[in-house]
């Protein structure tokens, strides 16, 4: 069975964090390194079109963002963008991503990318100029320019990096005690899974939330802060992350699909140590 591990960060309005562990049976290609994602008993290989460009090369069998999104399904499509190192929805409404997606790996947290210092946002030009976020949003706002993909989570080229600094990767955030506390706590917890060898892969989806208050007459309303003259970069109230770990690929050996409990369970594959046919267990 594959550990998917969900962590909800709320922030801006209040800061706090909490993460339980699930776990969800996978169709698992027996023979692959690690578990290829099956939809509609389909084996999803992703389109060598669709890769992400310059990222580093992986094992052939190893699913890629856009396969784990074609199994678990997209978070929206509202104006997609392919970068080096990550998948993303720019919502030109609120001018913040929609979601993130990442995948952290051993290839894609080494290499020779590193932070650049001093001012190095970007705007991201691929979005018009009256529909993308701008630099001057953000100045003495109070808001920290807050990364959803860190930029140390994609080292493996400085151009990776640097488009972690486009501003269409960016929300805005309270700096002190989130951006540069539990946030920033929170990506290198998640780092951690694949440098202390926990997982071998880990795949991730951040995004913002706008969640509205309870007012004196009971009623709920949407109420944020909106930055920017004429306003238009939306404030979110909460920030969230989705995180599915991988097991260590030399664990992948000793994995294979456990029999089939009944055919009418919705729950019949997982992936089960083979010494444990015998009494495999029923995912949760």
């Amino acid at each position: 069975m594959l550990p998917i591990i969900t962590a909800a960060i709320s922030g801006v309005l209040g800061l706090g964090i909490g993460y339980g562990i699930r776990h969800r049976a996978l169709e698992c290609d027996p023979n692959a390194l690690v578990p290829s994602m099956k939809v509609g008993g389909q084996l999803i290989k992703a389109d060598p079109g669709m890769m992400l460009k310059g990222a580093p090369a992986l094992p052939e069998n190893l699913p890629s963002a856009f396969s784990i999104l074609q199994w678990a399904g997209w978070p929206g499509f509202d104006n997609i963008k392919v970068k080096e190192g990550y998948v993303s929805s720019f919502n030109r409404q609120t001018r913040n991503p929609n979601w993130v997606c990442e995948h952290l790996c051993e290839e894609n947290l080494n290499g020779g990318g590193s932070r650049p210092k001093g001012e190095v946002f970007l705007e991201d030009i691929s979005d018009p100029p009256h529909l993308r976020s701008r630099l001057e949003d953000y100045r003495g706002s109070g808001f920290d320019r807050g990364h959803l993909v860190a930029a140390a989570d994609i080292k493996f080229s400085q151009s990776a990096i640097d488009e972690t600094f486009i501003l269409s990767n960016i929300s805005p955030q309270v700096g002190v005690g989130f951006n540069r506390g539990v946030w920033e706590r929170l990506e290198r917890w998640c780092r951690n899974l694949v440098k202390k060898g926990e997982f071998s892969d880990v795949f991730i989806i951040s995004g913002p939330i706008y969640l509205p208050t309870k007012a004196d007459d009971g009623k709920f309303y949407m109420q944020h802060q909106v930055l920017g003259n004429p306003p238009s970069v939306h404030v979110p109230t909460h920030f969230f992350k989705v995180v599915l770990g991988l097991p260590t690929r030399s664990a992948q050996s000793s994995l294979a699909i456990a029999p089939a409990a009944s055919k009418t369970d919705a729950n019949s594959h997982a992936l089960v140590p083979a010494s444990s046919w015998s009494s495999p267990e029923r995912p949760i």
